[in-house]
């Protein structure tokens, strides 16, 4: 998963890249590009799983 600036002045950066970074060099918040998509009968197994 790569990681956007919310101010929009950084190229994606990976996780590590961020955690070790801090702060997005434009000021703002590291937040991931895309959202995984789950399905309905994904989320449906996962709340049997213990």
């Amino acid at each position: 998963m790569r990681y956007v600036s919310t101010r929009g002045g950084m190229a994606p950066q990976t996780f590590t890249q961020i955690l070790l970074g801090g702060l997005c060099p434009d000021g703002g918040l590291a937040v991931p590009e895309t959202y995984p998509q789950i399905s309905p009968a994904e989320l449906a197994a996962w709340r049997s799983l213990s």
